[in-house]
């Protein structure tokens, strides 16, 4: 690879290489994967290029970058001025075609720079191929397929890529053996890139997924006696990353430390899974793990899972190492279904001199689940050895059997030797049990007294165990175990060994990861998935799969379940004798490939009937059960004669169900009994009558008519439904039944052919036999009696019965349940017919209405409008009652002049009264017109007095008609009229007035005593009563009701005055205008002032106002005697000097005349004066100041210093120097100085460190220096 040297010239480290930013956490790296346009690196300078090309002299030059595009000419590349190089700094072989237009040299010189950046001094001469196959997704992933892809793999990860979201794939075994570069030895993936950083952190980890798909990679060694190798393995570093389904074999894995057959270092939320390592692991000082020297999640958590290592020889010479099978260290990790086995040699095994664990050298905040260990564990030196960890810093170790032996590590009284934990440090406590929160539990050895020494420490309570802890050893081949607890040994005849395994799976899934304890819930919402353990051919422990049965659950048609309608048991075939029944409420596993036999039986009562679906097709007649095969998908069973089916247990949890539905015993039919009632009305004329037949329900609801036999259109035909549900609530799987009628002659049924959810709807037949034979008997009756008499109104009954069937094969017994409902139906005759007519008839003899004049709003201008009772309807009749053979014609006295008649009806026999009036009071009739004028009238003469007029009226009305033998009949009504006025109107203020017409206050303050016993005397400040004056005025007894003359008072300014209810008006002596006044004048001083402000009276009704000016007349007079002091004594500071008394009574501890010769004309001096309590005024002999700032001279202050000669000061409400934080009016803070310095009391600006915090304050003048401005 060529070389590109520094400008500088400085000779320093002549290799260039195009680093990457190192970056840790979990930021995605920028990816090495070059597109066309993609800015690529090249030389400023022609001649730098050909010194380094030309020459090979390594000489750095400035690296720009350039868009390349097609065309692209070497001027143009050359002398681009771009920004520097990308993080990634990637070129790729090939990209120079892009610049078609340089000359042959000059292209020449491009293809001989390496267009890929060198990743370091530990990378010279490694291959870099790089072209995988596949796109990197989950679905085509790299294809690692040959010894330089793998290298090139190894090579891109140490240049920055972290792969992270992308996938590689194994997809050939490997042999590192014939390494002929590096001496052999393998660079790891996710390693550093230069030798000189390896007592550092690794920049880029590997963060993808690499899927080993079965494949081994053999032959990897690491070794290299001239550095001292760290964080080595296949890999370097898995930053959050996956490596599954791979075997590694390695040769030899020397070095320093953090040493591992698969990875130095595992981080962050990594997942190792079906991983398996065989080899040598040697480290000098560090840690050395089998399968990784460091498991630590950082936040996160590790998991590794299903990881085997086998024949592992793994050893650290360090005294403080941690040295484990699986892993060193492992933290913030878990550690699940994980097996070791190391050999029994002196050197061949899994020892060291610091801690040593079979599974781990130390835990802390990991979770050991399922853990197997075989093999020699520690030895000659080791500071502490446990069978599965070397030192307990917590966690938990739960479900793990230690089948080797822990060697002797000749340390005297400090050895820490223990079966299954070296040892631990008093501060790392733990609890035995199998609760959520306990630490160890089900481990077992195989001999009672290694069972009995858990823990190689001597602290109280290490090996001190109850019966909950389930710690012991097993026998008989594994087949047996015996508890302890103490020295208490318990056997467990009744179970065998991989029962109480299984238990301890059961304890982590239910107790500690809270999951369910089934098939489908095991692993629910984990990482990981625990195994299982099931009875092998001789009773010992083998890996198996669950096999849960849920509860069995029948759907009803309605949407509603039936629970627990049936039971499901299965019962694996071989090696019976050592498996259990297993039901919903005792589940197990299962070894794969064991033939399962399964039976089933419904929970039925006398209430409910359950049975399995109905299949011809299968052999049993009925849907088989089912189970979840290999792939997760749904496969029925096999039937087996008698009943039973049988299958195969898969390779996977599964679960088995079987559908059963509830069945129909009984039908509910709703009614169960209903009653038609079938009435004929006949009317008219005797001989040719109209008829009306009706249809009602037994409630009497009409649901048909028919006249003169013919449908009514205005009267929709609604057969009656009747519903039938199956077992009363149609809780079961099928809602359909048949509907039959046994009378169709009687009764017509409407449903759906064949068998139906709809309801049944019935209605009865007036054709049928039962109405049309009483018919005719009944008219031939009327007709031989000459029609004297009416027909009977005879009630006659019958019924029928409307049956629903149920489909035999959703019934019990696969036999069709019936119910019924009784329909009776009943017939009468209302014979109405008539012969002659006898008189007319009116049904109102006497008709009222009331006209009422309504006046509302303002009494002077009121809103009117005159209402009317309601239109009445007169009805005429003819007596016997019967139709009117002539119109009805309606009459009324007066013409029509007051009322007005409209005819209604068919033959005019109603008649609508509306009674004449104008609704707007213009053309009302006489009668009502000269009620109004003589009413407005009077109001004319008293327009604040209310309307009252009224009257009556009455005429007659006539009605007039004919009968068939033209006659003419007649019926009256007497109408009567009412006339009244209701007068709503009121009388609002027409105007509102103030007296006085003006209001002055002459306001005399004066202020005497002395400063700290001042008097004030105040002078007219007495009130002044306005009155409001509200017109119309009236007298108690002219007063009209609702009116309101009250008037409500206001001042335009109510800081200086006030004003009640009555309209006394009171200054008030204290308000803030009169108090600046008088604080703002010297002693001596007289000062006048004067407002002017308005009073307003306005009236509640209305809203009327009056205003008024108030003028206040101010006169302030000081005569507060001023502060005398003293003028002998002095100080070169802020206290201290001799001690006079002023004459206010002031005891003065200090003072100093504070005169310049230069200073700004802003600037006032004066004298300082310090009372007995240490608190500071200024006087300039005229004042002092109060409730302000001011710039003074400060004769303490040392210029020599950097003292300022004066200085800005703030002053309290009684004349005191404040200090410390002060906040104005604004809200601006402000700082006076606090430390008796020489510029005590001084305002700060700029940057200032207060109680350990930096503040600054404004230091230009723009009316705010010195505020607070900005906080660190």
């Amino acid at each position: 690879m060529k070389q590109i040297c520094d400008p500088k010239g400085n000779g320093e480290d002549t290799d260039v290489r195009l680093k990457h930013k190192r970056k840790r956490g979990r930021s995605v790296r920028k990816q090495n994967h070059w597109k066309r346009n993609q800015k690529i690196a090249v030389l400023t300078a022609g001649s730098l290029l050909a010194q380094c090309v030309g020459v090979g002299i390594p000489v750095r030059a400035e690296i720009k970058h350039v868009e390349v595009s097609e065309g692209m000419t070497w001027e143009r590349a050359t002398a681009s001025d771009a920004s520097v190089l990308p993080d990634d700094g990637a070129w790729i072989d090939g990209e120079k075609a892009t610049l078609e237009k340089a000359t042959p040299a000059q292209a020449e010189r491009i293809a001989s720079i390496s267009l890929l950046a060198s990743p370091g001094n530990l990378w010279e001469n490694w291959p870099e191929t790089m072209d995988f196959p596949g796109d990197g997704t989950e679905e085509a992933p790299y294809q690692i397929n040959s010894l330089s892809r793998l290298l090139g793999f190894s090579r891109s990860v140490a240049e920055g890529n972290s792969y992270e979201g992308q996938f590689f794939e194994l997809t050939r075994d490997l042999d590192l053996g014939g390494l002929n570069l590096n001496h052999g030895s393998w660079n790891p993936i996710g390693w550093y890139q230069n030798a000189e950083e390896m007592d550092g952190e690794i920049a880029c980890g590997f963060r993808g997924t690499f899927d080993g798909a079965g494949h081994t990679i053999k032959g990897l060694k690491i070794a290299d006696a001239s550095r001292k190798l760290v964080n080595a393995g296949l890999f370097g570093w898995i930053d959050g990353g996956t490596v599954k389904n791979l075997e590694i074999k390695a040769a030899n894995i020397s070095g320093e430390g953090n040493l591992g057959i698969l990875a130095g270092r595992i981080t962050g939320n990594a997942v190792i899974y079906n991983v398996k390592v065989s080899g040598f692991v040697h480290g000098e000082t560090g840690n050395a793990g089998g399968l990784a020297a460091v498991l630590e999640g950082d936040g996160e958590r590790v998991t590794v899972e299903n990881c085997r290592a086998e024949n592992v020889v793994v050893n650290s010479e360090g005294q403080d190492s941690f040295t484990g099978g699986i892993a060193g260290a492992a933290k913030e990790a878990d550690l699940v279904d994980c097996l070791v086995s190391t050999q029994n040699g002196t050197a061949d095994r899994i020892r060291g001199k610091g801690y040593v664990g079979g599974m781990v050298g130390v835990m802390e905040d990991a979770n050991l689940y399922n853990s197997y260990v075989n093999g020699t564990i520690g030895g000659n030196g080791s500071r502490a050895a446990g069978g599965i960890v070397g030192k307990y810093q917590g966690g938990s170790i739960v479900m793990a059997r230690m089948a080797g032996e822990v060697a002797r590590t000749y340390q005297g009284t400090a050895a820490r030797e223990g079966t299954f934990v070296g040892t631990r440090d008093w501060a790392d406590v733990f609890t035995y049990g199998i609760e959520k929160d306990d630490n160890l539990a089900y481990l077992f050895t195989n001999s009672a007294s290694k069972a009995k020494q858990v823990f190689g420490s001597v602290i109280d309570g290490d090996n001190i165990f109850m019966e909950n802890a389930h710690i012991g050893y097993w026998t008989d081949h594994e087949t047996r175990y015996t508890t302890i607890s103490g020295e208490m040994e318990k056997r467990n005849p009744e179970r065998y060994f991989y029962e109480e395994l299984e238990d301890g799976i059961r304890s982590i899934i239910t107790r500690r990861l809270g999951n369910e304890f089934s098939a489908s819930g095991a692993a629910e919402d984990l990482r990981f998935r625990l195994d299982h353990f099931a009875p092998g051919y001789q009773g010992e422990p083998v890996e198996g799969y669950l096999l849960s049965v849920p509860r069995i659950d029948a759907r009803n048609s309605n949407g509603t379940y039936d629970t627990d309608v049936a039971v499901l048991t299965a019962m694996p075939g071989s090696n019976q004798s050592y498996y259990r029944s297993i039901d919903k409420d005792h589940v197990a596993a299962v070894a794969p490939g064991v033939a399962v036999t399964v039976v089933t039986a419904p929970k039925n009562d006398e209430e409910n009937r359950y049975q399995m679906v109905v299949d011809e097709k299968e052999p049993g007649g009925v849907l088989p059960p089912t189970y979840l095969d290999d792939n997760g998908q749904i496969q029925p069973m096999n039937y087996v004669s008698g009943g039973s089916y049988t299958f195969q247990m898969p390779s996977r949890d599964t679960e088995i169900n079987v559908r059963y539905q509830k069945v129909t015993t009984r039908i509910q039919i709703t009614p169960s009994d209903m009653t038609f009632h079938v009435v004929q009305t006949r009317s008219g004329d005797r001989k040719n009558p109209d008829v009306c037949t009706e249809v009602r329900t037994g409630e009497g609801v009409l649901i048909a008519r028919y006249l003169n036999d013919v449908p009514d259109q205005s009267v929709e035909i609604q057969p009656v439904r009747i519903h039938g549900e199956h077992n009363s609530a149609g809780d079961t799987i099928s809602r359909t039944m048949k509907w039959m009628v046994d009378d169709a002659d009687l009764l017509q049924l409407a449903a759906e052919e064949g068998y139906t959810t709809e309801d049944a709807r019935i209605i009865p037949r007036i054709s049928s036999s039962f109405i049309q034979n009483i018919l005719k008997k009944q008219i031939k009756a009327q007709a031989d009696s000459q029609y004297q008499e009416p027909i009977s109104a005879t009630i006659y009954k019958t019924s029928g019965v409307v049956t629903a069937m149920t489909d035999p094969d959703y019934s019990a017994g696969n036999q069709p349940v019936y119910g019924n409902c009784r329909v009776h139906v009943t017939f009468q005759i209302k014979d109405q017919t008539t012969r002659r007519v006898e008189g007319l008839d009116l049904n109102k003899r006497n008709l009222n209405f009331t006209i009422t004049r309504v006046l509302s709003g303002e009494r002077k201008a009121p809103q009117e409008k005159y209402l009317c009772t309601g239109d009445t309807v007169l009805s005429a009749s003819l007596i016997p009652e019967q139709p009117f053979y002539q119109n009805v014609t309606w009459k009324d006295q007066e013409n029509g002049k007051n009322l007005r008649l409209s005819s209604m009806g068919t033959h005019g026999e109603e008649c609508k009264v509306t009674v004449r009036y104008d609704e707007k009071g213009q053309e009302h009739p006489a009668w009502i017109q000269n009620v109004v004028n003589a009413d407005d009238q009077k109001w004319q003469e008293n327009p604040y007095g209310k309307r009252s007029g009224g009257a009556s009226y009455s005429e007659t009305v006539t009605a007039t008609s004919e009968d068939q033998t033209h006659g003419v009949i007649t019926a009256q009504c007497q109408v009567t009229v009412n006339f009244r006025t209701l007068d709503q109107t009121v009388v609002h203020p027409e105007s509102v007035a103030i007296i006085p017409g003006q209001i002055s206050f002459d306001l005399h303050v004066k202020k005497t005593g002395t400063r700290y016993a001042p008097v004030r005397v105040n002078q007219g400040f007495e009130p002044i009563q306005a009155a409001g004056i509200v017109k119309p005025e009236f007298s108690v007894d002219e007063r009209p009701e609702g009116y309101h003359d009250q008037v409500q008072w206001s001042l335009s300014d109510d800081q200086c005055i006030s004003v009640d209810s009555s309209g006394k008006l009171s200054p008030k002596p204290e308000a803030l205008w009169i108090t600046e006044l008088l604080d703002g004048t010297a002693y001596g001083a007289v000062k006048e002032d004067q407002k002017t402000l308005w009073l307003t009276a306005k009236t509640v009704d209305q809203g009327l106002e009056a205003k008024i000016p108030v003028t206040l007349k101010l006169t302030v007079e000081n005569q507060v005697q001023p502060i005398r002091s003293s003028t002998g004594g002095s100080s070169s500071g802020s206290s201290g000097g001799s001690s006079t008394r002023s004459s206010s009574g002031t005891t003065v501890s200090g003072t100093k005349n504070a005169t310049s010769s230069v200073l700004p004309s802003y600037v006032v001096t004066g004298k300082w004066i310090q009372n007995a309590a240490g608190k500071w005024l200024f006087t300039d002999q005229k004042r002092t100041y109060v409730n302000e700032w001011a710039a003074v001279h400060n004769p303490y202050a040392d210029i020599s210093k950097g003292q300022s000669a004066f200085d800005w000061f703030r002053f309290d409400k009684d004349g005191f120097m404040v200090t410390g934080w002060f906040t104005d009016k604004d809200g601006n803070r402000y700082y006076l100085s606090p430390v008796s310095d020489g510029t005590q009391g001084r305002m700060v600006t700029g940057w200032q460190t207060i109680d350990g915090r930096s503040y600054y304050f404004q230091e230009e003048s723009n009316g705010t220096r010195g505020a607070l401005r900005e906080v660190q």
